[in-house]
């Protein structure tokens, strides 16, 4: 297909493209043109939609070389036992040894000019809202506050009517009687309404005179300063600092009105991960000097500890992420041989009608005796799941080894 019909393309760029298969950049509009045909007549301008397709073309492009969205994403791997970062990947990205030493200013201005944004950091820049990828933090809430139980059920209802406008759980059937950890299963919307509603209340007499936003709000405030959701993250480049949600605690306890970094996302994970030690991120491990003398070496730096709830409470929640794997026929299938069990926790969340939402995925593993954590977000990526994807992939080959002669070549190819 050529996209556009051609329109903003002159005569001598049409009859340049129609010489064969390939690919063809108009560099004023910023348009990609795959040729998927041969033609053995010069197409005038006005009748270049009634090209034929003959000859299809396997032609690999990646979303970067496209710049639409989506196009970007970024992971963050992190040690569990002490906030040490094992990967933090934004992509698109640039060969930096082309910027070393002695800058390629022709490579340089490509940079510049590339509509993806290579020199965007987005994995410690970009800032996107959590979708129901914060639920554990609200399940922490409800923990720490108690109004709820390890164990208590609620009935999906579907619609939440105890605020106006009421919002809808996902499911239109509703997912019955529930606890925290199927609700986190089923991302079951409506269990974390009531939570929020809960949270919005005194414990003694909750009713809708006695609801209160500000109260809701700055219980949830409370909950996520202990994972790390105020606060940036401590590691040593630029980072953007959150946005935590200011208004409609009910809507904030499924992931409305936050926006975060990946590497704020992740220290959250690591957070759950570890059951409430909130270290500070590092990049560093250790500073040796010209002569191969240690001189600086990293020491985990704990920020705080979230000591009010119990063991079993942790393993409810944990449970709950284990079940959204086990749940997922797609991601327990990419994990099926990997060696350990995955704990893990999608994110879908809509931030406008102009865009699709974004996609967040959360986890970390082994599940009951963790020692990595790994996020990834994928802007206006459509599904949680998707990013999911890219982070079995990450466990594939940080358990199992798996696209190590892959990423050779690709280095070699660099």
């Amino acid at each position: 297909s050529i996209a556009d019909n051609g329109v903003g393309m002159t005569q001598d760029k049409i009859e340049k493209i129609l010489s064969g298969d390939g690919i063809a950049v108009d560099p004023d509009k910023n348009l990609l043109y795959l040729i998927l045909c041969h033609s053995d007549t010069v197409v005038s301008y006005g009748d270049i939609n009634k090209i034929s397709l003959s000859v299809c073309l396997k032609i690999d492009i990646t979303p970067a070389q496209l710049a639409l969205e989506p196009c970007s994403g970024a992971v963050v791997q992190t040690d569990v036992d002490n906030g040490q970062i094992i990967a933090l990947v934004t992509y698109p990205s640039y060969d930096n040894n082309q910027l070393a030493n002695k800058i390629n200013w022709d490579y340089y201005k490509l940079l510049l000019d590339d509509n993806s944004n290579p020199l965007y950091n987005r994995a410690t820049q970009q800032r996107t809202t959590t979708g129901s990828a914060i639920k554990m933090m609200t399940s922490a809430a409800g923990f720490m506050y108690d109004v709820i139980g390890a164990d208590e059920k609620i009935k999906d209802l579907v619609v939440f009517t105890k605020v106006v406008p009421s919002p809808s759980c996902s499911s239109s059937s509703g997912h019955g009687n529930i606890d925290v950890s199927d609700a986190i299963k089923n991302s079951c919307n409506y269990f974390f309404y009531e939570v929020g509603y809960r949270l919005s209340t005194t414990k003694d007499t909750i009713s809708d005179s006695d609801y209160s936003d500000s109260l809701g709000i700055s219980r949830l405030q409370e909950t996520g300063k202990y994972f790390g959701l105020t606060s940036v993250s401590g590691i040593e480049i630029g980072e953007a600092s959150p946005e935590f949600s200011t208004a409609d605690a009910v809507r904030s306890s499924i992931g409305y009105g936050y926006k975060f970094t990946p590497i704020q996302i992740a220290r959250y994970a690591t957070t759950v991960a570890n059951k409430g030690t909130l270290y500070k991120n590092t990049l560093l491990e250790k500073i040796v000097n010209k002569d191969g003398e240690i001189t600086y070496r990293s020491t985990p730096e704990v920020e705080s500890k979230l000591t009010m709830l119990s063991n079993y409470e942790w393993d409810k929640i944990v449970y709950g992420m284990e079940k959204v794997i086990t749940n997922s026929a797609t991601l327990s299938g990419e994990l099926y041989n990997v060696k350990v069990q995955v704990a893990g926790k999608t994110g879908t969340a809509q931030t406008s009608n102009a865009t699709p939402p974004h996609s967040v995925f959360v986890s970390f593993a082994p599940s009951r005796n963790p020692e990595t954590s790994i996020v990834c977000v994928i802007a206006n990526g459509y599904s949680g799941q998707y990013s999911g994807l890219v982070a079995t992939d990450a466990y594939r080959f940080y358990y199992n080894g798996e696209f190590a002669e892959y990423l050779k070549k690709a280095e070699e190819v660099r």
